[in-house]
């Protein structure tokens, strides 16, 4: 069996997130088939909610939510 991995970095404290200006205006998801268990699809959805979660609070009662 291999090796577990290791933590190559740790300032993800300081990774800045990309600006809706600065991102691209379309982005192409492929699933590749293969041997291999599938792991880690449940992710991608964590850093964009956290806009749509501020959002709907602010919409359902007037304050907006920074922390």
């Amino acid at each position: 069996m291999p090796e577990p991995a290791s933590v190559k970095n740790a300032n993800f404290d300081r990774y800045r997130m990309i600006r809706m200006s600065k991102a691209p205006k379309a982005i192409d998801v492929h699933f590749v088939q293969n041997e291999i268990a599938p792991t880690g699809m449940g992710e991608p959805p964590f850093p964009p909610i956290f806009g749509a979660l501020a959002n709907a609070v602010y919409k359902a009662t007037g304050k907006r939510v920074y922390r």
